[in-house]
């Protein structure tokens, strides 16, 4: 389901166990888990390890120690 606002995220974000991956700009900062980000040729990660924990999922240490950032932040409104 593509997201076309914030506040679809914001929405979208409060469902239980639901894993939110996204290419907005800020997306994990603004609550997403999984923000994808082009660095010259190649795709990266961000991941939001507070809204990871939210969703009650876990990323593995595999896919943090290849993530451009890490982050702990809120979700909008939380």
């Amino acid at each position: 389901m593509p997201f076309t606002s914030l506040h679809t995220l914001a929405t979208v974000s409060s469902i239980p166990d639901t894993l939110t991956v996204g290419d907005m700009p800020e997306f994990a900062a603004r609550g997403g888990v999984i923000q994808f980000v082009s660095h010259g040729n190649k795709v990266r990660c961000e991941v939001n390890l507070t809204a990871a924990d939210q969703a009650r999922v876990s990323p593995s240490s595999d896919l943090l120690r290849v993530a451009t950032a890490v982050r702990q932040s809120t979700r909008p409104g939380a």
